[in-house]
């Protein structure tokens, strides 16, 4: 299928951002790459334009209730100093024009020690659609062909899949109602705060991250919380090759004294039930009641979008290898996630060669200390006297 002929539906879980975006800030997604070496930009346009023509949903615009191929490339834009930290970048912090295009954009920063920053809407691609497409992207700078992902296929198309064809319940992460955040977590309560991110770097890898942070966020709140874990639907069906937004989300309720391997345990049922299409299955209308703070979520009287803990998303263990090209070698691959305004704060993980990257993305005026009291609760819960690099 080529660019111009691509179009599918705007998915629910997309209309759910479109949603926050018309409300707030526009939810946008950064998969940050950084390596030795250097990464020429005219060789990145040609390459970002040739990994377009096989994953057309990267170039798309809105047109009423779909998305449509065609649209303006994603630009390539450098920058000569590197990049030293996130929260003194403004533009991370700009969204993208879902209308007029584009809805991704390449940043680079730096030259002999370089970082790629590949920045677009939430509402057109999740964490799996990018690194799919920046895959492909370093197929072209190697020469090789890239493996695109041309399918249109929506959320639906997994609800139909999925055999646990279950009516939604709030079973889906515990027999009990969701546990709602009573105050902020790390202690700002200004809704128009700017978004920031704390990272660390921890010199040793673990299993089940997921759950290790539901237990770490539970006992540094100190009483049960409901967090989110976002999931690939791509598992459901593996012939399914699209960059789309195809990530759903499973609420999963966590108390202070569950061991982590416990949490991990009822994860696993629920993932094996199929229980992240819950929500997927009802109306609209019913499973995207929007909060613009905290205190307005408190208020919402739906157990389906209470104020949320924490966001999760563990990428696990990811090679660098498909990143290298010449003249490049990638050191380490990680995010800036977004935060929504009704959820405490998102964490995300990524582990490269032994090492875990956590980014805590959290607001404005949020108290430091506190921030790294979960990182370290979060540590604690990976082994004992594990080494790490703090980073702001």
């Amino acid at each position: 299928m080529s660019a111009v002929t691509y179009s599918r539906p705007i998915s629910g879980i997309e209309r759910g951002y479109l949603n926050v975006a018309a409300q707030h800030d526009h939810p946008m997604i950064h998969l940050v790459l950084e390596g030795k070496g250097s990464l020429e930009p005219r060789a990145l346009e040609a390459a970002v334009a040739s990994a377009c023509d096989a994953n057309p949903g990267i170039a798309v615009v809105r047109r009423g209730t779909r998305w449509v191929g065609g649209g303006p490339l994603p630009a390539v834009i450098s920058h000569a100093a590197p990049l030293t930290n996130a929260n003194d970048v403004d533009l991370f912090r700009q969204g993208l024009d879902v209308v007029g295009g584009p809805v991704a954009e390449v940043h680079l920063f730096g030259h002999e020690s370089t970082t790629l920053v590949l920045r677009a809407t939430h509402a057109v691609s999740d964490g799996r659609g990018l690194q799919h497409w920046l895959r492909d992207v370093f197929r072209v700078l190697r020469g090789e062909t890239p493996l695109g992902a041309p399918d249109t296929a929506t959320d639906q198309h997994f609800v139909r899949t999925v055999k646990a064809c279950r009516k939604p319940n709030t079973e889906s992460s515990s027999s009990a109602p969701h546990a709602r955040l009573s105050a902020p977590l790390f202690g700002a309560t200004e809704a128009g705060g700017c978004i920031r991110w704390t990272r660390r770097t921890i010199a040793t890898s673990a299993s089940a991250m997921s759950a290790r942070i539901a237990a770490a966020v539970a006992r540094y709140v100190g009483a049960a919380v409901t967090v989110i874990i976002p999931v690939d639907l791509r598992r459901h069906d593996p012939t399914v090759n699209s960059t789309a937004n195809l990530s759903a989300q499973l609420p999963l309720q966590v108390s202070p004294e569950e061991s982590w391997q416990r949490i991990y345990g009822r994860l696993l049922k629920l993932l094996a039930q199929g229980r992240e299409t819950d929500t997927l299955r009802m109306r609209f209308q019913d499973s995207n009641p929007y909060a613009n703070t905290l205190e307005q979520a408190q208020a919402i009287k739906s157990d389906i979008c209470p104020p949320y803990a924490a966001i999760i998303s563990d990428h696990g263990v990811m090679d660098l290898k498909p990143f290298v090209s010449p003249g490049f070698a990638p050191t380490r691959l990680s995010s800036f996630p977004l935060l929504v305004p009704y959820v405490g704060t998102f964490i995300s993980s990524f582990t490269n060669n032994g090492m875990t990257h956590l980014t805590v993305a959290h607001r404005e005026g949020d108290d430091p200390d506190s921030i790294a009291g979960l990182l370290d609760e979060i540590e604690k819960l990976m082994g004992k006297n594990s080494p790490h690099e703090r980073k702001s």
